[in-house]
């Protein structure tokens, strides 16, 4: 068990480091983003707007029953014809890099990576198989759900290899070097 904590520990360290180089001294994912245009008259239009994510063109889910109904139909037109989008609505501000952000930041990369020791302490692998296994659990979390929101939600394939796949599976091999060191196998615990 205090093997796993620490690998925990100091795997969340490398992961939140990691991180932070990814995105702050390489920049990397960044060019997935822009400015939006006339963002003025977008932000003006959610005033009032509860936080929430929205998406146009817009249909009520149960419309969809019913695929021949005439809102159905519409809609698969609009959508199909173009454009689509979703804008993530929060209508007050926060601290971009405040404590909350980094200690959640840091927070789940530790959990994470207790998860990650747990299997690896279950296995009977040596070192060069627990590290595969992190690599392995990073790519897992890569096509759960950034590859779902890219298939889904077309996200950009930018923000796909440049912000998600380097964080997930390259913070999981980091991590995974850590991990797989201090971490031994079932029969040597």
């Amino acid at each position: 068990m205090t093997r796993i904590l620490l690998a925990a520990v100091l795997g969340g360290i490398v992961s939140f480091v990691w991180g932070f180089a990814s995105h702050v001294i390489l920049g990397l994912g960044q060019e997935a983003f822009s400015g939006l245009p006339n963002s003025d008259a977008v932000i003006a239009s959610l005033e009032g707007q509860p936080e929430g994510t929205y998406m146009f063109p817009w249909v009520e889910p149960e419309v969809l029953n019913d695929p021949e109904s005439a809102e159905a139909v519409a809609f698969t037109e609009s959508y199909l014809a173009g454009p689509t989008g979703m804008v993530i609505y929060q209508p007050t501000g926060e601290d971009l890099m405040g404590p909350k952000k980094m200690g959640t930041e840091f927070g789940v990369g530790v959990l994470i990576c207790a998860l990650m020791a747990f299997v690896c302490c279950r296995s009977r692998c040596g070192f060069a198989g627990r590290w595969g296994l992190c690599i392995t659990m990073g790519l897992i979390s890569f096509l759960a759900m950034p590859v779902a929101l890219w298939n889904w939600y077309r996200f950009p394939a930018d923000f796909m290899i440049e912000g998600a796949f380097y964080d997930t599976v390259l913070a999981s091999a980091l991590a995974g070097l850590v991990i797989a060191a201090v971490v031994r196998p079932a029969e040597e615990t």
